[in-house]
């Protein structure tokens, strides 16, 4: 999770979070995209709320990723303008990668002062919001089970097909090549 502002990039990936996605990565041995994917997003919807709101732009920022995955997020708050959205929600971005070394979703949000929304400037929120929610998920017992049931569930889900697909093959008539 990195965000930008001015120059200025933080980079808020800690060894306890890594450890905590391959810990989850090695129980299900299996499908790490899906699983990143879900993790980047149920992220990005705890952080959301977190950050503090004045017109909006703030929290837009972090929502391009939510949209790409057809999630629209509403920004709402007392003073929230939708020229603030627009601006916020462009400045946002992400990339995702899901090859056999690696995979990962990276989140940009490149509001100018998130950099400081996220180290106390604002009374909305004084620690922050993105180390506030790493250490939420690193500690959420919840959140680990949900993530290898719903891993669980595919893997059955994948496992029947391929059975289904070998009963269709040892069913079909074989046709001898006429020479």
């Amino acid at each position: 999770m990195i965000g930008q502002g001015d120059g200025l990039t933080f980079d808020l990936i800690t060894d306890g979070w890594e450890a905590f996605v391959k810990d989850l990565l090695r129980c299900v041995e299996r499908d790490e995209g899906k699983l990143v994917r879900k993790i980047a997003i149920d992220f990005v919807k705890a952080v959301i709320p977190k950050t503090p709101v004045d017109q909006g732009r703030a929290r837009a920022g972090w929502q391009s990723y939510l949209l790409d995955q057809g999630m629209p997020i509403r920004i709402s708050g007392r003073n929230v303008t939708e020229q603030a959205v627009v601006e916020g929600t462009a400045e946002g971005t992400f990339r995702e990668e899901f090859s056999r070394d690696d995979a990962f979703v990276e989140i940009i949000n490149g509001v100018s002062y998130i950099i400081y929304l996220e180290y106390g400037s604002s009374d909305q929120a004084p620690a922050g919001m993105v180390r506030i929610t790493f250490r939420e998920f690193e500690a959420s017992e919840k959140l680990t089970k949900e993530y290898r049931a719903m891993l669980r569930d595919e893997i059955a889900e994948a496992n029947k097909a391929a059975d289904a697909a070998a009963r269709r093959a040892l069913h079909r008539p074989y046709r001898m090549p006429v020479i």
